[in-house]
């Protein structure tokens, strides 16, 4: 089927338009010399070739955007990048240039604008606490009523005691007695009742290791909640303090004239001033700025698939020159012609290195200022803000109730006896340190013990049968269960609990926290007729706000804090540097390009589709990279099996990735596995290291059955780093995660990689013996022809031939065939007169269902309309599928991308629908039917187009189009990518 199908689109696929995208990882080439590695490096060097051969062509024949080359070549983000690099920076430098000397000429007529500053800073909530003091004190009592019934109740109480007091000391006793050298003070019924306590007690210590688990949200949270409005009470008693002992009121008045005075003075500046956006420009581009910063922002190797590094550009002229190449490739043939053509490439791949050293110095100055250049753009946007306007009025109305207030009400030290109030307070402090020592001691526990692990020795303990009554022997028979040593870890931290646990008595007394509350109400009742409360009072009456000095002083605040602007300026200088260059690659290589007239005998022109074979073959060849990477660094994979018992435990316990919490209970199964089939891959490679490219070839192949696993090892370099690991053993793991981190280990996510790679070969092959001319071509030879006796003689032996022929070829099948065609094409049926009719109208047939859809295809691709499936993304679930090759061309070669991942809907628009065909669904799944995916055909939101092979097929012939009359519909690819 996919034979005829293949001939049928033969006409189809005149011109298209190709949309893949895929994701190659970049990073350094590890050494070594596996034979894999041996490999990789041949090919990589095929592999350079065929990409700077494929982007020549497509400069030459203007099919490629330089700007997407060089952001895929310094891993920048396309669209910020593009955002960015539009804005030439240097336009604005005289105005912040400006901006800044006018800021630093108010700060220094204000050197003690800082301090004023912070003074006014260090007032303001002082007033704001007092002003709401008279709301506040009422109901004091019932909030603090409020609090003691929580820490009454029976089950705070249960809670807290989240281990029972003789289940914990029963644990530390056999702890102690465990530890115990001399085995005569074994011999003790004493000891005795404790190793069977022990086991007696099993159930009730995987209840408490849950009840550790769990005490934050049980315990501690809901603490803290009810605690909330003690904490508001202490710290009000800290304000009445501060207010009585305020000297700094006195010279409030003098804080805001000065404050007013420059914000009067920056007014009046910036009224001089031209208006700017500087500010809002800088906001707007930091955003795309931390974008492009960051290479894990960058896009997908495509174009550049041939190519993990920008230094790689460089070698394409050493490789046309390699023994390899010559002895494999060339075979001894010149390769001075194919070295003319690529001259513009070699010149692009010097400038691209000197670009990319601009590049990475933009990023380290970004890194290192990018704190700085956001302080200027927020201070700029607020000073460049004409709207805004200082309410002068607001400002005298604060200082002239502030100054009645404090002028009228006596404020002395000690104007209330607070000695007894200060005392009981402690009565509640000790409740909130002891609730939070507790938390602190469960993370201990949680952090560093396995429960799974503790659960399982536990239950082996409790249905063990000691075979001996003697104790030393019993001792040792715990000792044997599997996961002791973490139990025994376990048991020793229950000394810290129980010293905790002794704590409560006291701490949550009741009598205790009774006079504690009775104190609370007398001194708040007493403030009542305090001249606190009447200063609380003026405060309140004068409509005493903090709004008008908060803008004063959001205002001026950028004239006391210039310093940011060095980093600002040298952030821009080297970002005007790096586009500079940029702009001038760009030109030069638009030049090269122009100045280049497409050429027959142009070598470089001749290759046939040279972008999608060079995206093929690079990304295979990248993967076989990544393996021989993992090669490598086999020892540092095995070491991973091995981390200390601790570090293995929070991994499985406290990792954030659910995938990588459960690789982790045993790491071992998936990485010996990995290791297992890389060498044997490394066998293979020792087989086809010396061969030529259509025998190294199968490398692929053999690589497509090596599976490995998704990432893991980012993901735990992440999370032991947090934990500063200082012993050696845990500081070692830590480093090999981080080794590890780099590699890329999830082969069958890129499985469809290897085949399209391995077809590839040979088109290079073809491409590189014809330009090479490689290939034997027929002679033509001379004759002279004595025409008089020689013609009369080949007419006669020709029609006799020609009559044997004949007759001898209708004796034959095919020959019989040819006849009886030629007979129904003269003198036809009916029937079969219908059939060629159907023909002469470009009509066809395929299992019983006409299409005559074969002009519309042609018309279609010869006007260069939108392809057929543009917006579509495809995907096949089918086990072993052998036509995914020819699948892919024939999906790319339309319009369409071709996935190597199930398509996730959340990934996509909901809703889009593809421009030519509205009313179908844009994610295509290929299916041979022996998977379930009712899931998806029901799928709520329609976003899923099922079919199997043979209705695939029938799609592509009907060429149902249905445009979408959306003047302006949504991308089906969320922002337009998917990678």
């Amino acid at each position: 089927m996919w034979t005829q199908t293949g001939i049928i689109f033969v006409i189809l696929c005149i011109k298209s338009k190709q949309s893949l995208r895929t994701e190659l990882v970049r990073d350094e080439r590890s050494s070594g010399d596996s034979e894999l590695l041996i490999v990789y490096n041949k090919l990589a060097t095929l592999s350079r070739i065929v990409n700077a051969i494929a982007l020549q062509s497509s400069s030459i024949q203007k099919t490629v955007k330089i700007r997407e080359v060089i952001t895929e070549l310094l891993q920048a983000n396309t669209e910020s990048f593009a955002i960015v690099t539009k804005n030439d920076l240097s336009k604005f430098r005289p105005e912040l240039e400006d901006l800044e000397t006018r800021l630093k000429s108010i700060a220094s007529d204000y050197p003690n604008g800082k301090s004023t500053f912070d003074d006014i800073n260090k007032i303001m909530p002082m007033l704001n606490k007092a002003t709401n003091f008279n709301r506040f004190k009422k109901g004091i009592g019932s909030h603090v009523q409020t609090f003691l019934d929580h820490i009454n109740d029976i089950h705070f109480k249960n809670n807290f005691i989240a281990c029972d007091s003789t289940v914990v000391e029963n644990a530390k006793k056999y702890y102690d007695l465990s530890d115990k050298k001399d085995i005569v003070s074994l011999y003790t019924n004493e000891d005795k009742q404790t190793v069977k306590t022990l086991k007696d007690n099993s159930d009730k210590l995987k209840m408490c290791m849950q009840n550790f688990k769990n005490y934050g949200r049980k315990v501690r949270e809901p603490f803290d909640d009810e605690y909330e409005t003690i904490g508001d009470i202490l710290l009000m008693r800290q304000n009445i303090d501060k207010i009585n002992n305020a000297s700094e009121l006195e010279n409030l008045g003098n804080y805001v004239n000065t404050l007013m005075s420059m914000a009067t003075k920056l007014e009046s500046s910036m009224k001089q001033e031209k208006i700017t956006t500087v500010g809002k420009m800088l906001e707007r581009g930091i955003q795309h700025l931390k974008t492009i910063a960051e290479t894990k922002n960058g896009p997908a190797h495509s174009l550049t698939a041939g190519f993990l590094e920008v230094d790689d550009l460089i070698k394409v002229s050493a490789d046309l020159k390699s023994d390899w190449f010559k002895k494999e490739i060339s075979r001894g043939k010149s390769t001075e012609e194919l070295e003319k053509s690529l001259h513009g490439f070699f010149e692009f791949g010097e400038r691209m290195v000197k670009l990319r050293e601009r590049w990475k110095n933009f990023q380290a100055e970004f890194s290192a200022s990018s704190d700085e250049l956001e302080i200027t753009a927020k201070m700029l946007i607020v000073v460049e803000d004409r709207s805004q306007h200082i309410d002068v009025d607001a400002l005298h109305s604060l200082n002239n109730t502030v100054s009645s207030c404090y002028a009228n009400v006596t404020l002395e030290p000690g104007n209330r006896n607070f000695t007894n109030f200060d005392i009981e307070k402690l009565v509640f402090e000790k409740m909130n340190t002891l609730v939070h020592d507790v938390q602190n001691w469960v993370d201990k526990v949680v952090l560093t013990i396995d429960p799974d692990v503790i659960n399982h020795f536990l239950d082996d303990l409790n249905s063990h049968t000691f075979s001996t009554k003697d104790v030393s022997e019993m001792v040792q028979e715990v000792a044997q269960l599997h996961g002791y040593k973490v139990f025994r870890n376990f048991i020793s931290m229950f000394d810290g609990l129980e010293k905790l646990q002794k704590e409560f008595g006291d701490v949550f007394n009741t009598g205790k926290a009774d006079n504690a509350k009775e104190e609370f109400e007398k001194v708040f009742k007493n403030l009542g007729t305090s001249n606190y409360m009447n200063f609380s009072s003026c405060l309140k009456d004068g409509k005493f706000a903090t709004h008008s000095i908060n803008e004063a002083m959001k205002y001026v605040a950028p004239a006391l804090d210039t310093n940011h602007f060095e980093g600002t300026k040298k952030l821009s200088k080297q970002f005007l540097e790096m586009r500079k260059y940029l702009t001038g690659v760009e030109k030069h290589i638009k030049e090269i390009g122009q100045n280049i007239k497409p050429s027959e005998d142009n070598p470089v022109l001749k290759f046939q589709k040279s972008k999608e074979v060079s995206v093929s073959f690079s990304r295979g060849v990248s993967m076989i990279h990544e393996m021989a990477k993992a090669y490598e660094k086999k020892e540092q994979l095995l070491k991973s099996t091995k981390y200390n018992p601790v570090v293995s435990n929070i991994i499985r316990t406290n990792n954030s990735n659910d995938f990588v919490r459960t690789f982790w209970k045993n790491p071992a199964e998936k990485i010996t596995k990995l290791l297992k089939d890389l060498t044997t891959l490394n066998v293979f490679a020792a087989t086809v290291k010396d061969a030529e490219i259509e025998k190294m070839k199968h490398i692929f192949l053999k690589a497509k059955k090596v599976e490995g696993f998704p990432e893991v090892f980012g993901s735990v370099y992440n999370q032991l780093k947090l934990i500063q690991y200082s012993d050696g053993e845990k500081f070692g793991n830590l480093e090999n995660a981080k080794e590890l981190s780099d590699l890329d280990l999830d082969f069958s996510s890129h499985r469809g990689y290897f085949p399209a790679a391995s077809l590839s070969v040979g088109n290079i092959r073809t491409y590189f013996d014809d330009i090479f001319d490689l290939v034997d071509k027929p002679r033509k030879k001379r004759t002279v022809n004595a025409f008089g006796l020689v013609f009369g003689i080949s007419i006669a032996i020709f029609i006799v031939v020609a009559i044997i022929g004949i007759v001898g070829y209708g004796l034959t099948a095919s020959g019989r065939e040819r006849y009886r065609k030629l007979y129904f094409y003269y003198f036809p049926k009916p029937k079969e007169f219908a059939k060629r009719w159907r023909y002469s109208l470009f009509m066809d047939r395929v299992d019983g269902v006409v299409y005559d859809t074969v002009t519309q295809w042609t018309t279609a691709m010869a006007k260069g309309a939108m392809p057929y499936l543009y917006g579509f993304y495809v995907a096949v679930v089918v086990p072993g599928y052998e036509n995914i090759a020819l699948l892919s061309n024939i999906v790319m070669m339309h319009g369409g991308v071709m996935l190597d991942k199930f398509p996730d809907k959340e990934e996509y628009n909901i809703g889009s629908r593809p421009y030519l065909h509205v009313n179908t669904s844009p994610l295509f799944v290929i299916h041979d039917g022996t998977v379930n995916l009712d899931h998806y055909k029901n799928d709520p939101d329609k976003m899923y187009t099922l079919f199997t092979e043979q209705e695939f097929i029938m799609f592509m012939l009907k060429r149902d189009v249905h445009v979408n009359p959306n003047p302006n519909p949504p991308p089906v690819a969320i922002n337009g990518l998917i990678d």
